[in-house]
């Protein structure tokens, strides 16, 4: 599971060359979320987006309990698409908790907009929950119109 983190760190450098950070929000989550806000001007620049991506993420290590539910809500809530926005769900986990893509699959049904969710597996631990995000150990969605 550490390497949720690092995929999703990866994941979302290569999105803020062609996408503008203004377009993705970001949650970190166990059983509750924590949205994290990207610095501005980032957006094309691989090594500016690397490094600030490196700070943002800085306080956070992979792991912990999963409830899918809660950054879906979190994000949606604070950034409702409008009629014209897809919205694309990218989770960054390991499943080992709540059977991932059904309990994933539950958590979009009512996302206005949903054009589509994936999951990006990462190794897991299975059998270890954390549920304490004060630790800092957590799951990734990137919610992107």
């Amino acid at each position: 599971m550490s390497a949720a983190i690092v995929e999703a760190k990866a994941i979302l450098s290569r999105l803020l060359v062609g996408i503008p950070a203004d377009r993705l929000h970001l949650a970190v989550f166990t059983t509750v979320a924590r949205e994290l806000h990207l610095p501005a001007g980032i957006s094309g620049n691989h090594g500016i987006a690397k490094a600030a991506l490196d700070a943002v993420f800085a306080p956070f290590t992979a792991g912990g309990g999963t409830d899918y539910t809660a950054p879906v809500r979190l994000l949606t809530a604070a950034h409702p698409p409008t009629d014209d926005e897809d919205v694309i769900l990218l989770f960054v986990g390991d499943e080992a908790h709540n059977c991932g893509a059904p309990r994933m699959a539950d958590a979009c049904s009512q996302v206005k907009n949903l054009a589509g969710f994936a999951l990006v597996k990462v190794p897991g631990e299975a059998g270890q929950v954390v549920e304490d995000q004060r630790r800092g150990q957590v799951d990734v969605l990137l919610l992107v119109f």
